[in-house]
């Protein structure tokens, strides 16, 4: 069915966070892990679509600009309702043969251990944002620094904290490069696989400013 739209005005706010736990409390019956909010400027970067709101930075960071609209909506979806009887599964399953009661539980050997799977999955699971603003400069004929800037990428830069936090996995080939910064809610990723040039992995390295840059040398 339609989802009824409601308009509502909440005080300033400049943390992704506070404005999240505001419209819920506002909205009430919702809670706050169960919000996801959007936002779309009026005009230049970020006004062609609706984009999520990161809790990794602020409005600003997040490049939310001034009189841009902000949407939000529940993330739990409805369960949908048995038809019992007239379900396709059941009239499928109505004309199968039954399954004789000693082959329906078999066994399946020693119990294994499933901690470090499950670290594993966890971390396979963490969605990948790509990194597409970043600025160069080819300061000689050896070497070539890349810059992702806060006013390029906020989201990146403020995912990857200070160089103390080692949230940044640079991996370098001999003409190839992938930088990962470990947010809480994404992996932004920089990636080109291949470069102009070849380099020297060993030499390589990464450097972060807190709240400014990340720079690849």
């Amino acid at each position: 069915g339609a989802v009824a739209a409601k308009n509502l005005t909440i005080g300033k706010r400049s943390q992704v966070a506070e404005l999240r736990k505001a419209i819920a409390e506002s909205v009430g019956k919702v809670k706050y892990d169960e919000l996801v909010l959007y936002f779309q400027n009026e005009s230049g970067p970020f006004s062609n679509r609706l984009r999520v709101l990161s809790d990794d930075g602020n409005l600003k960071e997040n490049g939310v600009a001034e009189g841009a609209t902000i949407v939000c909506q529940t993330a739990i979806m409805e369960k949908t309702k048995s038809k019992g009887g007239e379900s396709l599964y059941y009239m499928w399953s109505a004309n199968m043969p039954a399954v004789p009661q000693d082959q329906r539980v078999q066994p399946a050997g020693d119990p294994v251990k499933l901690g470090q799977d499950k670290q594993e999955a966890a971390a396979t699971t963490t969605p990948l944002r790509k990194i597409a603003s970043y600025s160069w400069v080819d300061e000689s004929r050896k070497a070539v620094k890349i810059y992702i800037t806060c006013d390029e990428d906020p989201l990146a830069v403020t995912a990857a904290g200070s160089e103390k936090d080692n949230l940044v996995q640079a991996d370098f080939g001999q003409q190839s490069m992938k930088i990962t910064v470990k947010g809480k809610s994404a992996a932004h990723v920089l990636e080109i696989e291949e470069l102009e040039h070849a380099i020297t992995p060993d030499e390589c390295k990464v450097k972060v400013v807190a709240g400014k840059k990340i720079s690849i040398t």
